[in-house]
């Protein structure tokens, strides 16, 4: 009996050292959180001071319960002062004025993407992952793409089969499935005799140990023909009580199972080589910059996320360089926007660029009332408002939402909000429509508000307008 309890929890210890790679993950995560939180460590103080008064007594006991319940009460302003400590490597420059930034490229919600993606998905043994799709632009199109993973027990089987990749900035969107045999995916297990082998387990081999492999910002590129799969690496620098996230580099993984890694990306697409998790991480220390302001008096700023796509969203400048732009709102029931923060996806350095509004503007929390009042006998419960995001141009920010259907596979409409007077203008989706489309739009409407405006301009701007008044016509005749 003894003999058989023995070799019960010899076997109960191998397969916890098995699935665990023999304690190798678990250490790594363990030490990535107190890397990340150093601050965490003094969660013990009120433990063991809660300890110490089973040993003491009388007037001892009182004072070590005492500092046991300072401390405890204590621990969430700790929390805000290492915040506020790891702010400080941040540098803020104030700007001036607004640089255009085009959200209009992104056309086709991360939503309608996946649909069509996966309506392109033909192996009943794989599937793609809505989450770990990222972005990044060829030329001004953006490209979301995603890997052919496999799914349910074919993990410990099969590996990625290929990726597909859609286009944005059309509709119908461009779907391109390339299928490659990969060895190593974020989904499959490879087992071995002594451990469960995975992508992470060998990235953690190769230097990972104790920083944050950032999957979800993993990107699928078509790199001479092969495609390879990117993976940043963050790590995170101790500033006594508060950390600051910063990228350590890149993992790259190619078909056959090569790993490599590098400092610096130099490929021929608009990558972002500062990852989207740390751009935001750096926004919410900076809440906390001045932590007692912004705990006791709500004097700070909040990034607030509307649908399945947070902020903050990649937009391209009129330059073609890459930013990411976060909309903030104040705390508290206040949705009005007055600050915009940008940060260059080009450049690893913790420098942020901030523009407050001369007057509040409409936040991303009340985007979708504007677009629904705007369309009152639309079937709103068929419908969804997908990702607002910002289009700067010439000053005027406009809110672009995207109004699908339920499922996201239909487009109906492409809506523009003027964030500073509350207007509406809409672009029914009848058929194709390219971003090309949406910016010819969206300027020739702001040419009416011109004051000096030639002959020949203006002729256009009618025919615009008997355009667009019959196509209205049109579809009051539909819905009649």
């Amino acid at each position: 009996m003894k003999r058989l309890l023995l070799a019960y929890l010899i076997i109960q210890v191998f397969l916890i050292l098995y699935w665990s790679d023999w304690l190798i993950m678990p250490l790594s995560m363990i030490t990535l959180f107190f890397r990340a939180n150093p601050s965490a460590i003094f969660t013990i103080v009120p433990l063991i001071l809660f300890g110490l008064t089973y040993f003491t007594q009388g007037w001892t006991r009182r004072f070590v319960l005492f500092a046991a319940i300072i401390s405890l009460v204590a621990l969430p302003f700790l929390y805000f002062y290492s915040l506020s400590i790891g702010s400080m490597p941040i540098k803020v420059i104030k700007l001036k004025k607004l640089p255009d930034l085009y959200g209009i490229y992104r056309l086709i919600p991360l939503q309608t993407a996946y649909a069509y993606a996966l309506d392109r998905i033909q192996i009943p043994t794989h599937t793609i992952y809505f989450s770990e799709s990222y972005v990044y632009y060829n030329g001004t199109s953006p490209i979301y793409n995603w890997l052919i993973e496999p799914e349910g027990l074919n993990i410990f089987i099969y590996g990625p089969l290929g990726a597909v990749f859609v286009r944005g900035d059309r509709y119908p969107p461009v779907v391109r499935v390339v299928k490659e045999k990969l060895v190593w995916g974020l989904h499959n297990i490879r087992l071995t005799p002594l451990y469960a082998d995975t992508l992470a387990f060998e990235l953690v081999l190769r230097g990972a140990f104790g920083k944050e492999l950032v999957f979800e910002d993993n990107m699928q590129v078509l790199y001479k023909g092969k495609i390879i799969t990117i993976i940043p690496l963050v790590d995170y620098k101790i500033i006594f009580l508060g950390t600051m996230p910063y990228v350590r580099g890149f993992y790259i993984v190619y078909p056959n199972g090569t790993i490599n890694f590098v400092e610096s990306l130099h490929l021929e697409y608009k990558i972002p080589i500062l990852p989207e998790k740390v751009a935001r991480d750096w926004l919410e220390r900076l809440r906390y910059r001045n932590w007692i302001q912004a705990v006791f008096f709500h004097n700070t700023f909040q990034i607030r996320d509307v649908g399945t796509n947070p902020q903050p969203y990649l937009l391209l400048d009129k330059n073609g360089n890459m930013w990411w732009a976060f909309v903030a709102e104040p705390p508290g029931n206040t949705y009005a926007a007055y600050k915009i923060f940008l940060i260059n996806a080009s450049s690893t350095k913790p420098t942020v660029y901030e523009y407050d509004l001369e007057r509040p503007q409409i936040g991303i929390s009340k985007v979708k009332s504007y677009i629904t009042k705007a369309h009152p006998n639309w079937a709103w419960d068929e419908l969804r408002v997908q990702e607002p995001m910002p289009v700067i141009v010439n000053g005027t920010i406009y809110w672009k939402v995207a109004i699908t259907t339920s499922d996201g596979r239909g487009l109906v409409s492409i809506d523009f909000l003027n964030a500073k007077n509350g207007e509406v203008k809409s672009y029914l989706v009848k058929g194709k429509v390219t971003a090309h489309d949406l910016m010819e739009f969206l300027l020739s409407k702001q040419k009416i508000s011109t004051k000096n405006v030639t002959v020949d301009e203006l002729l256009k701007i009618i025919e615009k307008l008997k355009q667009e008044l019959n196509k209205l016509e049109q579809l009051v005749k539909e819905l009649r």
